[in-house]
């Protein structure tokens, strides 16, 4: 479709009614485009309000978004990622001061997010700067899309890994999110770089939740790995939300410590 004041590029992923593409807008500047199409109305309000709270509210560890409106469909384009997705990186154990250090920068930003948006991070909606520093897409809609539709259909896409970075409480109650929630998501992402694995893996959704319900998650065992920094995720990954660290500013100030 066109786009006023954009080339479109490449479809880069494709979630239900939301597109990505890669896109220029004018006078040059690549970026990203998202499309949401046939979304009800009381959606697309929704996402007009957090849209205008993520356009005034910048943080570090997020991704720009640049604007937003509507073109016969709703669309909105955000800051072009300048380095690979973090997923991209976890087919092995990332260097541990690294991690701890990147993770406190980002888990900083993490504690502006609502808890139900905090709740859902993982690696794919994570990227690398020039910096190296970990910076993710604050206005995340084709998350945004599908929670509203329905949160199981989001929890039954095992192929996403997503289920692999929830916190028990979600798999009860969906409505439950709390800041503690997102410091699961966090340490289970600190988990999967530590360890190059994630903290559970399953064939199905049913082991998945067994697991994440009743099962430790496997403790770091690579000698570089401080124990402090072990004990962190371990506490991170409690299966009760008070046994966690209570915000993801109180794991920033943790990690910060090791």
């Amino acid at each position: 479709m066109p786009v006023p004041g954009a080339r479109l590029g490449r479809c880069l992923a494709e979630h239900r009614n939301v597109s990505v593409f890669e896109a220029v807008r004018e006078p040059g500047t690549p970026c990203r485009i998202s499309i949401a199409r046939s979304i009800e109305p009381i959606l697309r309000s929704s996402l007009e309000q957090e849209a205008r709270v993520a356009a005034t509210r910048p943080h570090p560890a997020f991704l720009r978004l640049l604007g937003y409106g509507v073109s016969g469909e709703w669309l909105w384009w955000a800051e072009e990622p300048t380095g690979p997705p973090l997923a991209s990186l976890l087919g092995q154990p990332l260097d541990a001061a690294w991690s701890a250090r990147a993770m406190a920068d980002f888990a900083l930003g993490a504690a502006l997010l609502e808890p139900v948006r905090g709740a859902h991070l993982e690696p794919s909606m994570v990227y690398l700067d020039a910096s190296q520093a970990l910076r993710a897409s604050f206005f995340d809609a084709t998350r945004h899309v599908s929670t509203h539709r329905s949160q199981w259909a989001r929890v039954g896409d095992a192929t996403t890994g997503s289920l692999a970075y929830m916190a028990p409480e979600l798999i009860e109650d969906a409505a439950s999110a709390r800041p503690a929630t997102t410091v699961y998501a966090l340490g289970a992402i600190l988990h999967h770089m530590l360890s190059g694995e994630r903290p559970f893996s399953a064939r199905s959704n049913m082991d998945f939740f067994m697991k994440i319900v009743g099962e430790p998650p496997p403790r770091i065992e690579r000698s570089s790995v401080p124990g402090a920094l072990r004990d962190a995720v371990v506490r991170c990954l409690a299966k009760k939300p008070e046994e966690r660290f209570a915000s993801p500013k109180e794991l920033a100030a943790a990690l910060r410590e090791i």
